[in-house]
């Protein structure tokens, strides 16, 4: 998984010490798969850890391997997008996939 700078910036100004964005992919919404994140402190030993600011569970983990995490802020939109390129279908609210 790729974090880029604009999504590493916004986590270091939101995370406390000992903090984590925790990733999982879930089962629901129209396209089968829902992407879902939450603020953790813990780590579980079969998590999957990633520039220290980011833990995805490991039954995620082969889901969004490739995956890329950004922090989008503009007029239209402001918020983590997690960008799958092995999806093949997404919906057009952006948190569901197939």
């Amino acid at each position: 998984m790729i974090v880029t700078p604009s999504a590493e910036t916004k986590l270091a100004e939101m995370l406390k010490p000992g903090q984590h964005l925790r990733v999982e992919i879930r089962s629901g919404g129209c396209g089968g798969l829902e992407k879902h994140w939450e603020i953790d402190q813990q780590i579980h030993t079969d998590d999957v850890l990633v520039d220290d600011c980011v833990v995805v569970y490991c039954d995620s983990w082969q889901l969004v391997q490739h995956a890329t995490l950004d922090y989008v802020s503009s007029i239209l939109k402001q918020g983590f997008e997690l960008q799958i390129p092995d999806a093949t279908m997404t919906c057009g609210c952006g948190k569901s996939f197939k």
